[in-house]
């Protein structure tokens, strides 16, 4: 053999070599065709939620099944299975906003136009927005349209309180810029860059690694795993993070809810009037949430919504909530808007007297039995006397052999006591105003279920009004005060809060609810009792 036919065959065995590492080098590409289609999860008449579970700088995702990626254009950019997911976001740009002064909410149009014409004859400009949806289920229409009445628009937050209307009841938001940013997937050793979005559906939930979730009334701030039903997406957020949207059914989201509400230890009539409660309010405030008017989501995860805990594996919350499947609270035709809390102390509260909105079926009752009585505590004296006697009501739990409810009993009556210099520092980081050494506290206006409305506080250096049921429970402690509902008194250096209950107190008292389901009352005689004047339907 000469040595051109040696170098022949050398040459073929590097062409060979060559070959095969090239082929070593595509095993790591996906191939999309050997994974099924995700399946539907929603059914023909489902109704789907977008729930906000908060921003972050970065993120980890853990699959435990087939799962699929997409750009904001549908294109498919991945396909896996059982693969970790790490995101953060870069060149992020924050958005940028006009802002409008909230000055009323109306159920027709015309209702809200006629409204605006007197404000514009004062000199304001006014407009009208719709806000809520239209849901079509198995060819009925549940129509959950309102029109907010605007004045405005105003290019930064500080103009808009000095020239917009006294009588303003809030702030509307929206987006004027969007936000814009570039979102780094990595999976395994292959590297992504996203522009806003991304949307992962998934056969199995996903694992939302380490997830931080703030407690809103100690401040303190929890880490561990969520698990997400499967159709999650990451966007660019308003502050330039990453924000984490769920999309799920709605009965998938009522379980998430019950868990995050309502322990499972709860008698079973109480678990299904919390459920009921947790549908309705969903589709009543969905897209109408006046802190959220920029946001591209219906609901926050949050107690400013609904406490939502993700993916729900007890038994009995699903049992709970397939029992009361697609059960909802209406009034006039449209689903109620409902609202509840851990413990009224008592005396509920009407939604007039905490948010200036008023509806029939939140009044604030004496939570004794199940009737109804609308009492009036609108006095110092009144309300005294009331948290002082202790009385026997729904939520005095402290005889009821319940573990649950004996954590709650703690908060049907409860007291706090804080320093001068302590409560000057709160209420510094509350009001953004330094009153100076504190020389009084008193509540200066209540509502009728005893609640604080207006707190005066006097200083060395000013006096200080605070209103609103939360921003007074914030600012009159190192922690939020349990509720609204309570006197102080001054003891030399030392102010010292009694009060009664826990939570905002409109609408359905939860461990009320739970003493009513324990006495044998149904969770149809429950929402009668907490929401008067309402009527239940099944939609599905």
């Amino acid at each position: 053999m000469n040595w051109k036919n040696n170098l022949f065959f050398i040459l073929l065995a590097l062409i060979f070599l060559s070959l095969q590492c090239a082929r070593r080098k595509v095993v790591r590409v996906p191939e999309v065709e050997k994974f099924e289609l995700p399946p539907v999860v929603q059914r023909p008449w489902g109704i789907r939620i977008r729930v906000g579970l908060g921003e972050f700088k970065k993120m980890q995702i853990q699959s435990v099944d087939s799962f699929w990626i997409y750009d904001k254009k549908g294109n498919l950019i991945w396909s896996g299975l059982g693969d970790k997911l790490s995101f953060n976001i870069k060149e992020a740009r924050k958005a940028s906003y006009l802002y409008y002064a909230f000055l009323g909410e109306y159920p027709t149009y015309s209702e809200a136009l006629q409204a605006g014409s007197s404000w514009e004859d004062w000199g304001y400009r006014t407009r009208v927005t719709e806000k809520g949806k239209i849901f079509k289920i198995q060819g009925r229409i549940i129509d959950t349209r309102s029109y907010y009445l605007l004045e405005g628009p105003y290019f930064d937050i500080e103009t808009l309180n000095k020239e917009s209307p006294l009588e303003r009841k809030g702030t509307y938001r929206e987006l004027r810029i969007p936000p814009s940013g570039l979102i780094e997937l990595k999976i395994n050793d292959r590297k992504f860059q996203l522009k806003d979005f991304l949307r992962i559906d998934s056969k199995r939930p996903l694992i939302i690694k380490n997830f931080v979730s703030p407690n809103h009334y100690t401040g303190n701030v929890t880490k561990k795993n969520l698990i997400l039903p499967p159709v999650i997406e990451i966007r660019t957020s308003n502050d330039g993070n990453l924000l984490l949207i769920d999309e799920l059914d709605l009965e998938l989201y009522v379980e998430g809810v019950l868990k995050g509400e309502m322990p499972a230890s709860f008698p079973l009539e109480a678990l299904k009037a919390q459920a009921i409660a947790a549908r309705t309010h969903a589709l009543a405030t969905c897209g109408k949430k006046l802190s959220l008017s920029s946001e591209p989501y219906d609901l926050s995860a949050d107690i400013f919504s609904q406490a939502f805990m993700g993916y729900n594996t007890d038994t009995k919350i699903k049992k709970v909530v397939q029992e009361t499947e697609g059960i909802i609270l209406f009034y006039n035709s449209k689903p109620a808007r409902i609202f509840f809390h851990s413990v009224c102390g008592g005396i509920t509260a009407s939604s007039e007297e905490i948010w200036g909105e008023k509806f029939p079926y939140l009044k604030n009752i004496l939570d004794r039995g199940v009737k109804s009585v609308v009492v009036s505590l609108g006095t110092e004296d009144a309300v005294r006397k009331f948290i002082n006697m202790k009385p026997d009501m729904n939520c005095n739990v402290s005889g009821i052999e319940n573990h649950s409810l004996k954590y709650y009993s703690k908060y049907f009556r409860w007291q706090r006591s804080i320093s001068a210099s302590k409560l000057r520092e709160s209420i510094k980081q509350e009001i953004g105003e330094d009153p100076g050494y504190i020389l009084d506290v008193k509540v200066v206006r209540r509502g009728k279920s005893g609640r604080a409305l207006t707190v005066l506080v006097k200083g060395t250096r000013r006096s200080i009004f605070i209103e609103g049921d939360f921003r007074i429970r914030k600012a009159l402690g190192d922690r939020p005060l349990p509720s609204s509902l309570f006197y102080i008194l001054h003891r030399g250096n030392q102010f010292i809060i009694r009060g009664a209950g826990f939570g905002h107190g409109v609408g359905m008292c939860q461990v009320g609810a739970a003493s009513l389901a324990i006495q044998g009352k149904t969770y149809r005689e429950i929402l009668e009792h907490y929401f008067p004047g309402t009527y239940l339907e099944k939609i599905y």
